[in-house]
């Protein structure tokens, strides 16, 4: 891994254990307040939630790693999109595009691997939705990343990361 790998990883383990503090130090925290900032909105009218201070508290770390506040019920190809691109520092129209450089391949398999695993989508409709790509592109690209994920530490928890950002929520 990169040296700006490490420093995200060691980012995100530091938020994660501030969220399990926070969790457990504001578990009992029923009453809703308004959060001055607050940077969770309702996605209908575009109002503020009103959260109680344990949760606002486990949002901000997320917020601050990742632009993606609040999940939806169902992850989609914008949100898996977004999320790798961001994760890999990488535009989402070089993501869909044809180049085939190496930093580019892996975080496209990446994103070929999440869609396939998170979405209900079948091999052709995520081929057309990243850039017309083949079925069987798709697949080699869903292969190699299982393989991979085996043998190297660093690209496995890239995918745990990932899949437990985009995991949908219930």
């Amino acid at each position: 891994m990169t040296p700006t790998q490490l420093d995200y990883h060691e980012r995100w383990k530091s938020a994660r254990s501030r969220i399990v503090e926070a969790g457990r130090r504001f578990a009992e925290s029923k009453t809703r307040v308004p959060v001055p900032n607050n940077p969770v909105r309702n996605s209908v009218n575009n109002s503020p939630i009103e959260l109680t201070q344990g949760e606002a508290i486990l949002v901000e770390p997320y917020r601050q790693d990742i632009e993606i506040s609040i999940l939806p019920k169902r992850v989609g190809f914008k949100l898996i999109l977004r999320a790798v691109s961001q994760h890999y520092k990488i535009s989402p129209c070089d993501l869909t595009s044809h180049r085939r450089t190496r930093d580019l391949v892996t975080a496209r398999h990446v994103l070929y691997y999440l869609l396939k695993t998170l979405t209900p989508k079948s091999l052709p409709e995520i081929g057309r939705l990243c850039g017309g790509k083949d079925h069987t592109t798709i697949l080699h690209g869903v292969r190699k990343i299982t393989a991979k994920r085996l043998d190297h530490p660093g690209l496995d928890a890239d995918l745990r990361w990932l899949e437990a950002l985009l995991a949908p929520q219930k």
